[in-house]
């Protein structure tokens, strides 16, 4: 309650109490008193009112209750009486004490009147005085309230008024940051709301927005007091309604020739993901991101298969992330290859006869292989083919297979007019292209027809087990293994265990093995095996044949950079502090010189060591003087640290004659 301050009393004659009045008792009597006084600065909504010390004209004559009536009108009841309105009632609650209560509505820093007047007809006139005591209560505006503090946008909020009378009504209204508008006009006690979604463009770096919802009071279309408010902080939703939206248009990449150009090719192609976002709600678009099959896609080639999910990211300001996803189909691709025919081992390209059977004599030429390639096919349609061909010597080359023949295998029977030379050998060339223009190709070797002895025509070469077809050289046929018995040279040169090792290993060389196996023990010599080595190369600082290093190290102090020193610390009036159990004591906390304690145990402190609620206190502690730590020596001659860097272990030897 709010005590107000009553100006004295204006007495007035009033008028007739009842129809049994004496006659004359208005020239002679007071029957209503008036006070004036300013409401309170927040208004009221309710009074309490107070009379004492009341003298009456006759004694007998004693009133149970008074009206009063409280207005802006300081004439309004001069001569109240029956019939009059009132504000309210105080009855008697001792021999000269009246009090009461009434709901009121007092506009803030208002002057008002109190009329005081019998609330019931007196008989006989009397004469009354006394004091008068009044206090208010509440607030004539009100203080709204919200059913939460944050809130998303577009989900409802609650708010309360309030009000402190069921006559006012509100106008609601909000400010968040540069946006204003009415929330609702004419509410009473409360009003749900959804902050709408645009207020999201008065913040575009962040998540949240706070702003205030202010509350106006009317009584009737009579403002009551000043317009309060109420902080609400408004979350912006992270949906599809505030995420980036994002466009992205695909193209395959590549230098293949149509049709292949417009297609998804395993490893042949790459992707062009043209990004483009807008940010929403006045949201900018900060950086772009494709995936591809979930990882993120750098620009190389594509290289998984099938229905390939591309998705494309945007990141906006306020950190939101929008995306969009198509599938793109990744056809696979390998280049072709030449492979051997089922049941087959090894690619075969060798003489026959006429009929086709293999013989060494043959005059025609018989290939049996098979082709491997990558159809590239898409909605059923294929696109890439691929030709099996051959050619002799490096000439032009021949179709075996064309693309958009069936089947991949091929067996050639009986070609005739390209081996037709028993004594010459050819080399024939098979291969594989494709419509991509990828191709691959293996070199078979014809030999010619086999004989024990072959010397050339003029004696300039010579063979065994084929015929000798280059000059001066003497050939052995590839089937034939060749095995010399004594001494071999070449071209003037010995060949022989020892000269291998003088030419590989001469002396001084180092031979290195994973085995602990002697080279000497399959090239000759004599080896030196070396142990615990590193090698190192030979140069300006270090000449060769020279030994060093260690595999530990103690560091010298000049190394360290740390020579022997000593810390000392100096303490002067420095304060610290020592929890404890409380206690009445207030013996010291510590022992020693130097020592002080200068508040008692339990007693709190101005700094804000408050220990109330708790059961521990503080001491304060004075030191005075210093502490020496002490000499300490360097900390770097005591132990030894591991010089190796990583290694692997091998033997070696070094041969020494």
């Amino acid at each position: 309650m709010t005590p107000i301050t009553l100006s004295k009393p204006a007495f007035y004659k009033g008028g007739k109490g009842g129809v049994t009045a004496v006659v004359g008792y208005e020239s002679s009597s007071n029957r209503v008193a008036r006070y004036s006084f300013t409401s309170p600065d927040t208004g009221a909504t309710s009074v309490s009112l107070t009379f004492s010390s009341m003298h009456y004209g006759r004694g007998d004559v004693r009133p149970t209750s008074f009206r009063f009536y409280i207005g802006t009108d300081a004439n309004s009841h001069v001569n109240a009486g029956a019939g009059y309105a009132d504000t309210g009632t105080v009855n008697a609650t001792s021999y000269t004490e009246f009090s009461g209560t009434a709901d009121v509505m007092l506009l803030p820093n208002t002057k008002y009147y109190l009329f005081v007047f019998p609330a019931t007809t007196i008989y006989g006139w009397y004469n009354w005085e006394g004091t008068a005591a009044m206090s208010t209560e509440g607030g004539s505006y009100s203080v709204p309230t919200l059913s939460a503090s944050s809130v998303e946008m577009e989900k409802p909020v609650t708010i309360y008024t309030n009000r402190n009378s069921n006559s006012f009504t509100h106008t609601l209204t909000y400010v968040f940051g540069g946006a204003s508008d009415t929330i609702a006009e004419g509410v009473a006690g409360s009003y749900e709301w959804n902050p709408p979604l645009d207020l999201a463009r008065q913040v575009t770096n962040d998540t949240y927005v706070v702003g205030t919802i202010y509350c106006t009071t009317y009584n009737g279309s009579t403002k009551v007091g000043d317009t309060q408010s109420v902080p609400i902080t408004l979350k912006v939703p992270y949906d599809a309604s505030t995420k980036p939206k994002v466009s992205m248009s695909l193209a395959p990449v590549s230098s293949l020739k149509a049709p292949f150009n417009a297609l998804y090719i395993q490893n042949l192609t790459k992707l062009d993901a043209d990004l483009s976002a807008e940010g929403q709600y006045g949201a900018t678009i900060l950086a772009y991101e494709t995936l591809v099959g979930g990882s993120e896609y750098s620009g190389g080639y594509l290289t998984r298969t099938g229905d390939v999910a591309v998705t494309g990211k945007a990141a906006d300001s306020r950190g939101y992330v929008g995306s969009t996803e198509q599938t793109i189909t990744v056809i696979p691709y390998g280049k072709p290859a030449i492979v051997p025919a089922e049941g087959q081992t090894d690619i075969v390209c060798a003489r026959c006869d006429e009929s086709g059977k293999f013989t060494d004599s043959g005059t025609y030429l018989r290939i049996i292989a098979k082709r491997i390639y990558s159809p590239v096919a898409s909605n059923g349609v294929q696109y890439n083919f691929c030709q099996l061909r051959y050619r002799v010597d490096d000439g032009s080359w021949k179709p075996l297979l064309d693309g958009n023949v069936a089947g991949d295998e091929i067996d050639t029977g009986a070609i005739g007019g390209v081996v037709s030379l028993t004594n010459a050998s050819y080399s024939i060339e098979i291969g594989v292209v494709d419509d991509i223009g990828n191709e691959a190709s293996v070199t078979k070797i014809v030999p010619t027809d086999k004989v024990e002895f072959h010397l050339r025509h003029g004696g300039n070469g010579a063979a065994f087990g084929e015929y000798a077809e280059d000059e001066n050289v003497l050939s052995v046929a590839k089937s034939w293994e060749l095995r010399v018995k004594g001494e071999l040279s070449v071209a003037g040169y010995e060949i022989s265990k020892r000269n291998l090792l003088e030419t590989i290993y001469p002396i001084g060389s180092i031979y290195m093995s994973a085995n602990n196996v002697s080279p000497a023990s399959f090239f000759g010599g004599t080896w030196e095996r070396i142990q615990d080595r590193f090698l190192l190369a030979a140069g300006d600082t270090y000449s060769a044949g020279n030994t060093g290093g260690e595999a530990t190290h103690t560091l010298t102090a000049a190394e360290s950079g740390c020579p022997s020193h000593t810390h000392t610390a100096s303490y002067s009036g420095a304060d610290f502090y020592i929890r404890h159990g409380t206690t009445e004591s207030t013996d010291s906390v510590m022992e020693g010189e130097n020592t002080t304690v200068d508040k008692a145990v339990g007693e709190n402190w101005a700094n804000g060591f408050s220990t109330s609620g708790y059961s521990h206190n503080l001491d304060r502690v004075n030191i005075d003087g210093s502490v020496s730590v002490g000499e300490s020596t360097a900390a770097n001659a005591s132990k030894a640290h591991n010089n190796m860097p990583p290694y692997l272990v091998v033997y070696v030897w070094q041969r020494t004659a």
